[in-house]
C-alpha cells in the first residue's frame, strides 16, 4: 500500500500555529486585563493564569513544527546535494550545521514556553536569546544553502534566494533594534521604578519611564517573529514537491 502527499502543508501549519499562539494568548490576557493593550512583549501575553497555559501549549507545538520543517529541509537538501559533485562534502556539513541550529532554536522556544518571566536573568530569558539568535542563524544558513544549490543549477530560483536574503536582513535589523531598545527600556524602568514588582511591567503604559523604548523593542520583536514565519513559508513550494511514501507488508498473519 502506498500513499502520497506534498509536504507544503507543514510550512502553512507552522505559520497558522505561530499566529494562533500570539493571537490567542494576547486575547485571553487582554480579556482578563492582565496587560496594557498596545503592543506588549510577546512573552508578556503568557505570564499569568489562564493565558499562560494557552501560550505554553501553542508555543511548544510551534517549536515541534519548526523542528519538523527543519528536518524536512535537512532531508531535502541532503538528497539534492548528492547531485552536486563539486563541493558535496561542504554542502552536507552546512546542511548538518543548519539542522542542529534549528534544533537549538526549537529548544529555546520550549524554554520560553515553560519557564516564566522572572525579575532578573532567568531560563526564560536564556531561552528567548537562544531562540532568536539560533533562528536568525538558521535563516542565514538557509540563504547560503539556497544560493549554493542555485549556482549548481539544482533548485531555488534567484527570486526565491533574494527573497530569503531580504527577509534575513529584515530579521537581523529587528533583532538589533529589539536588543538595543529593550536594554534601554529596562535600564530606565529600573532607575525610576526600583521598588516596583517586576510583574508591574505587564501594565507598562505611557506614564511609565522607558515606555517609548519599550514599544519600539516590542514592535521589533513582533516583526522579527513575523519575518521568521514568512521565511519558513518560502519553503512551501519546494516542500510540496516532496512526498511521503508508506509501504507496509507482512506475512505474520496470513
Amino acid at each position: 500500500m502506498a500513499w502520497m502527499c506534498g509536504l507544503g502543508w507543514l510550512c502553512i501549519l507552522l505559520a497558522i500555529c505561530c499566529g494562533a499562539t500570539v493571537i490567542a494568548s494576547y486575547s485571553v490576557a487582554l480579556t482578563y486585563g492582565h496587560i496594557y493593550p498596545f503592543l506588549p512583549a510577546i512573552s508578556e501575553t503568557g505570564v499569568l493564569y489562564p493565558e499562560k497555559y494557552v501560550f505554553r501549549e501553542l508555543t511548544n507545538l510551534s517549536a515541534f513544527l519548526f523542528i519538523s520543517n527543519a528536518f524536512v529541509r535537512f532531508m531535502q537538501y541532503k538528497l539534492v546535494a548528492e547531485q552536486c559533485r563539486e563541493g558535496h562534502a561542504k554542502l552536507c556539513r552546512l546542511n548538518t550545521v543548519a539542522f542542529l541550529v534549528a534544533i537549538l532554536a526549537g529548544l529555546g522556544m520550549t524554554l520560553v514556553a515553560n519557564f516564566e518571566i522572572e525579575k532578573h536573568w532567568s531560563i526564560h530569558d536564556i531561552g528567548a536569546m537562544t531562540a532568536f539568535l539560533s533562528g536568525l542563524t538558521f535563516c542565514w544558513l538557509q540563504c547560503a544553502m539556497s544560493y549554493k544549490l542555485r549556482d549548481h543549477g539544482v533548485i531555488n530560483s534567484s527570486a526565491v534566494c533574494h527573497s530569503r536574503t531580504m527577509l534575513a536582513l529584515t530579521i537581523t535589523f529587528c533583532v538589533l533594534v529589539f536588543g538595543v531598545f529593550q536594554a534601554k527600556a529596562s535600564v530606565d524602568w529600573g532607575r525610576y521604578r526600583p521598588r516596583y514588582h517586576f510583574l508591574a511591567k505587564l501594565k507598562w503604559s505611557p506614564k511609565d519611564p522607558g515606555y517609548v523604548y519599550h514599544v519600539v523593542s516590542n514592535t521589533a520583536e513582533w516583526c522579527m517573529c513575523g519575518g521568521m514565519v514568512l521565511f519558513m513559508l518560502t519553503f512551501t513550494y519546494e516542500f510540496q514537491q516532496i512526498v511521503i511514501t508508506s509501504d507496509i507488508s507482512s506475512t505474520a498473519y496470513w
